[in-house]
């Protein structure tokens, strides 16, 4: 039997795309892309770097000329653990450095000499920072003996032990173990990612914390609140003047918001300042829903029953099959079994937010039915529509065709042929 979406895979499943396309972080580790007489991008080099041949005739590596210097920043989702792999035929008289710049702001965390090798595999294990947000390869080479490198393999691995490479001077708002690795000399639990409030421990883990400009409202200005606010890194607590957040914008507490009121906008995101918490917040002909304006998604008053299978939602009475699960509007639920008695299942695609339907997969609706794969018709044919954004500005003021958020797109229910 297949169940509705948790709540947190919408925000990993981008993560699993990355691990499923391949777990070296690093592109090109072979040294086979070059562009004329340089390295095809990613790989930026400095100094001379040529191509040359290796052990096998139809092999090639690169080799580094005295202050060369070879770089690449990977795009893979940050690890824990790094395990390289090196094959290179270093003389003695060379030196050549594997380094790691975790914030890749100019200053390696990490160095590594790699010895007199002559196309012997060399395996190092380097235990990363608990947080970075970026990652520098570097090859550095330095004297003037013979260093060329076949491969260099980079890959997550859970060998790693003892302490991990110091990373200190952490912005806000960056994951931290202790206060002496953030510039705010702050680090506190942070706002809750996928509910109200501050994060909470979970059975077999601590609270993560984060680095911060405060943890409690002593620590601010006369006049100020320690609440929370969001930069690109995530969220933190910093002092704010009360009163003073957008609807849409990252809340712990009802004071720091302009609506004064601090609601999770969907049951998959965290607190965000709104327009209601519940129903009563609204006139009468209203519910309290959620709205998606030009910068985020906020709660907000709309009409009853305005969305259709597929559709954004907060809540049942949003949808006009009055089933709302997990953000969006479904046939049914947890909280809805099917009226039928056949199953409630969710068709999961990457990066896709698909609404739960009753009898997933089964073959068994009728042209004209909704759907959401060709294998819910008895035709074997589903036509869907476009996708769109999974939070798209709808409300007033929207540029056109604006999307606050692409990472996840939203699949609208189809129509069985």
């Amino acid at each position: 039997m297949k169940k509705p979406v948790s709540r947190s895979l919408f925000l990993w499943l981008g993560l699993a795309l990355l691990v499923a396309c391949g777990d070296n972080l690093l592109a090109d580790p072979s040294f086979d892309l070059w562009c004329g007489d340089k390295l095809c991008a990613p790989w930026e080099s400095k100094g001379k770097v040529t191509r040359v041949g290796t052990w096998h005739d139809y092999d090639y590596g690169a080799a580094l000329q005295d202050g060369a210097v070879l770089s690449q920043l990977t795009s893979h989702d940050s690890v824990q653990c790094i395990e390289f792999e090196v094959i290179a035929d270093v003389d003695a008289k060379a030196e050549v450095w594997l380094e790691l710049d975790f914030r890749d702001d100019g200053s390696s965390e990490y160095k590594q000499l790699i010895p007199e090798s002559h196309w012997a595999k060399l395996r190092y294990l380097v235990k990363a920072p608990s947080w970075y947000d970026k990652l520098r390869f570097i090859l550095r080479k330095q004297g003037t003996g013979r260093a060329v490198l076949a491969q260099i393999k980079a890959t997550p691995s859970d060998e790693c032990s003892g302490s991990a490479v110091p990373l200190l001077h952490r912005p806000p708002g960056a994951g931290c173990d202790g206060k002496d690795q953030c510039d705010s000399a702050q680090c506190t639990v942070g706002p809750d990612r996928f509910g109200n409030g501050l994060a909470k421990a979970s059975s077999d883990q601590p609270a993560p914390k984060v680095c911060s400009e405060c943890t409690k409202n002593t620590d601010c200005a006369a006049g100020e609140l320690c609440a929370a606010v969001a930069s690109t890194i995530g969220g933190y607590l910093a002092c704010v003047k009360p009163a003073s957040t957008p609807d849409g914008a990252w809340c712990i507490n009802h004071a720091q918001c302009q609506s004064g009121i601090c609601t999770p906008t969907l049951s998959i995101t965290h607190s965000g300042c709104g327009a209601c918490a519940l129903d009563a917040d609204c006139a009468a002909h209203e519910v309290c829903g959620v709205q998606v304006g030009p910068h985020a998604a906020a709660r907000g008053c709309v009409a009853p029953e305005r969305r259709a299978l597929g559709d954004l939602c907060a809540q049942d009475a949003e949808c006009k099959g009055g089933v709302c699960c997990n953000g969006t509007c479904s046939e049914c639920c947890d909280h809805t079994p099917c009226k039928d008695g056949r199953t409630c299942g969710h068709h999961e695609l990457w990066l896709t937010v698909t609404p739960s339907l009753c009898g997933e997969g089964q073959r068994w609706r009728k042209a004209g039915a909704a759907c959401d794969n060709d294998s819910e018709c008895l035709s074997g044919k589903c036509e869907l529509p476009k996708t769109q954004c999974f939070l798209r500005c709808e409300g007033a003021g929207c540029p056109k065709n604006k999307d606050v958020d692409c990472g996840f797109v939203r699949q609208l229910a189809g129509v069985c042929r």
